[in-house]
């Protein structure tokens, strides 16, 4: 009798232990998942806009809707409306005085504007986001995703806030989730440590972009330093990048020259 009530009394407490656990377990995960500000995100974006919880279903559809919209824009666009856009969205060659204000926007040509959509340049539409605080948090998600085009509008609004620390954060980010042979990445990451004064990581980066096609980063890569012995190691530092990324077969897509440009 004594030993059936040890064995009543454990399967008690069995009991209890476990309830109590899974009660503890059920709580835990039925919390509302928090969309974590870190200082990156924080020093890009509004400090207004508020954090929502992803545990709130109408909350949720908008952001989807609001995201499906920035998405939209932060595809590239097809050959077909690239034919009517492509002025607008990719040069400033033809562009009135004082109407443009993205220098890196510097088609001279339709099909260098198909070069430059290739190489992931960002379009006009894209960088108009970084003054749009209504799209702030959903631009946000997209950062915290490590969308490419999103890293690199965010990139580009560090620089332009004088941020630029965070900028070459970004920037490396950006380049980690884009596609290596594309030469906007490096040129955007060579000019955010250019900017954070890393000139002699910079230099390698800037190269890379010029030996994989860019004849503008090539030149910019020439301008930024006199120094024959810093140029040279920068250079050999470029080639050995790309021999470890890509082996003996290292992509080439050479920009189009238009007129003089490019």
């Amino acid at each position: 009798m004594k030993y059936n009530k040890i064995v009543i009394l454990l399967i008690i407490m069995s009991i209890i232990y476990f309830g109590s656990r899974h009660n503890s377990v059920d709580s835990e995960n039925t919390k509302p998942l928090k969309i974590v500000k870190t200082k990156v995100v924080e020093n890009i974006y509004h400090k207004n806009n508020p954090v929502k919880s992803r545990s709130n279903n109408k909350i949720r559809t908008k952001s989807s809707q609001e995201i499906s919209e920035i998405l939209q824009i932060l595809q590239n666009p097809s050959d077909e409306e690239l034919s009517y856009i492509w002025e607008e969205e990719y040069s400033c060659y033809y562009s009135q005085a004082g109407q443009c204000r993205y220098s890196l926007l510097n088609a001279k040509s339709l099909e260098e504007a198909k070069w430059m959509r290739n190489n992931g340049y960002p379009t006009r539409s894209m960088l108009d986001l970084m003054n749009d605080d209504s799209r702030a948090q959903e631009l946000m998600e997209l950062v915290k995703d490590k969308y490419p085009a999103a890293l690199t509008v965010a990139s580009i609004s560090a620089m332009e806030r004088g941020d630029f620390k965070e900028a070459s954060q970004l920037a490396l980010l950006n380049l980690t989730y884009s596609d290596e042979a594309k030469t906007y990445p490096h040129l955007l990451y060579g000019e955010a440590m250019v900017l954070n004064n890393m000139l002699p990581l910079a230099l390698p980066q800037i190269y890379v972009a010029g030996l994989l096609g860019d004849s503008n980063a090539q030149g910019r890569a020439t301008s930024l330093s006199a120094d024959v012995y810093v140029s040279t190691s920068a250079l050999n530092s470029a080639h050995g990048y790309l021999r470890r990324v890509f082996g003996g077969s290292v992509p080439k897509d050479q920009r189009p020259k238009n007129n003089g440009g490019g």
